[in-house]
């Protein structure tokens, strides 16, 4: 990120830029009044990435080519059998510029020092995340605390505000327990509390399930260092746990553990996400191998409530539009990056072996498919790859 004294690059120029879309997109993407502010610095970043890529004139030809093409005709064949042809074609154009990103992006990405220069402008932005929301709602928030509402509607959607805070902790605790950066703790204990605010139950997975990931990365190299962290990190949780900030997140778990203890009926999110989960099962087995067209699930979930809305859940979501040819397909390619990255032992795959996992199991709450910041990190995850196995 250090600015060359004598020349500012392209290069440079395609890094800073980068952070100013994360930032873009964090405040401005879920706003309708503001997208075309994310959508504008998206498009000059693909345009900076294609005059790289012409000035390199280098392509690797591997299957993330191979996945992007499948992916996208996948995608665009659903327009000849779907219910809402339109709607599969807007789909489809929103895949072929993320995959754009995905390609150029992990090109532009040929040294594991862009690599990290990539991750930290994606920490960057989420402080500044978080530090716009302290001005939003101002540091009262602090000492009022949650008790039945949520904060964030202003800034974001609630919950992808959450997760955005919840990665901003995993990627602080990654340099605090990984790199060893002690000033890091200040943003491990201040991300968790403002994703609270929220009343993300999402954001508490992320932020549990990969801290202790990042943790068990350690478990043979030094247990007694593992015992001290693990007992920190327990302490600070239970501190947690006791104030009022985490009150209205664990209310809307206590909802969603009822499933399983069948002590108290479900809350509403929870029962119509089970409702949308059942009813999308049964919309699958109207086309179970190649699907009914993408973005599909709104026209029959609208039958069935006179509701318009997507599943919510990308597992859920790919088998209605795109059959069981789409789960082949997007998670085939997870397949592929978690075989070839747990064969890597360097500080950042421990990172982004997490980070993986973590999309694996949130993908159960959320439609990644068509998300940025999904193609964004694939992106590096491919980069990663290639640069490891060509510098060995």
């Amino acid at each position: 990120m250090i600015l060359n004294k004598n020349k500012y690059t392209l290069s440079q120029f395609i890094m800073h830029l980068f952070f100013i879309y994360m930032i873009t997109f964090h405040l401005f993407s879920y706003r309708s009044e503001t997208t075309i502010v994310s959508n504008s610095v998206m498009l000059l970043l693909l345009m900076s990435l294609f005059l790289y890529f012409l000035r390199h004139r280098q392509f690797i030809l591997s299957w993330r080519l191979f996945f992007v093409l499948s992916w996208n005709l996948l995608v665009i064949a659903g327009y000849f059998w779907s219910p809402l042809q339109t709607s599969t074609l807007i789909k489809w154009f929103t895949v072929f510029k993320l995959s754009l990103v995905l390609l150029l992006f992990s090109h532009y990405l040929d040294t594991n020092k862009k690599i990290e220069q990539a991750l930290r402008c994606m920490l960057y932005s989420y402080i500044v995340l978080a530090a716009y929301m302290v001005y939003v709602y101002g540091f009262s928030i602090f000492s009022t605390g949650v008790i039945d509402t949520r904060y964030g509607s202003e800034i974001s959607q609630i919950n992808v505000l959450g997760m955005s805070l919840a990665y901003g902790a995993v990627l602080s605790f990654y340099y605090f327990y990984i790199h060893k950066k002690k000033y890091m703790l200040f943003l491990v204990i201040a991300f968790p509390v403002l994703s609270s605010f929220t009343g993300s139950r999402k954001a508490i997975i992320i932020i549990v399930l990969g801290v202790i990931g990042l943790l068990l990365q350690d478990v043979k190299r030094d247990k007694k260092k593992l015992i001290i962290y693990i007992s920190i990190v327990i302490l600070i949780a239970a501190i947690f746990s006791s104030l009022s900030y985490f009150d209205l997140v664990f209310s809307r778990f206590e909802g969603l553990l009822s499933i399983v203890t069948g002590e108290s009926s479900l809350d509403y999110s929870s029962a119509k996400r089970l409702d949308m989960i059942k009813k999308g099962m049964e919309f699958f087995w109207e086309s179970p191998i190649i699907g009914n067209g993408f973005d599909s699930y709104r026209f029959y979930w609208s039958a069935y409530t006179q509701k318009d809305t997507y599943s919510h859940i990308n597992y859920v979501e790919l088998l209605v539009s795109g059959g069981i040819l789409a789960i082949i397909i997007f998670y085939g390619n997870y397949i592929y990056l978690i075989f070839k990255m747990q064969k890597k032992k360097s500080e950042i795959s421990k990172l982004l072996m997490i980070l993986l996992m973590l999309t694996l199991i949130i993908d159960i709450f959320v439609v990644s498919y068509v998300s940025k910041n999904t193609y964004i990190m694939i992106a590096i995850y491919y980069a990663y790859i290639y640069n490891y196995e060509i510098k060995k």
